[in-house]
């Protein structure tokens, strides 16, 4: 469990990442359009949301397993 939510961990360190990429991408005038950048950063927010959420569950799950042991 410790691994799996490690695992989620650096994805959303990972999605964080390129979220901050597209804005400074954005921010320095790269050739995409305002309504295609709002597009994928919506969409990158969204995984980022799930991830952690998924994220939050595997904890719970671990810290359940742990009072049983």
């Amino acid at each position: 469990l410790y691994k799996l939510v490690s695992e989620r961990d650096f994805e959303i360190r990972q999605l964080k990442k390129k979220i901050e990429d597209n804005n400074s991408f954005i921010s320095a005038g790269g050739g995409v359009t305002n309504e295609t950048a709002a597009t994928k950063i919506i969409e990158l927010s969204k995984k980022v949301r799930e991830l952690t959420s998924e994220k939050e569950v595997e904890k719970t799950k671990c810290k359940q397993f742990q009072k049983k042991i």
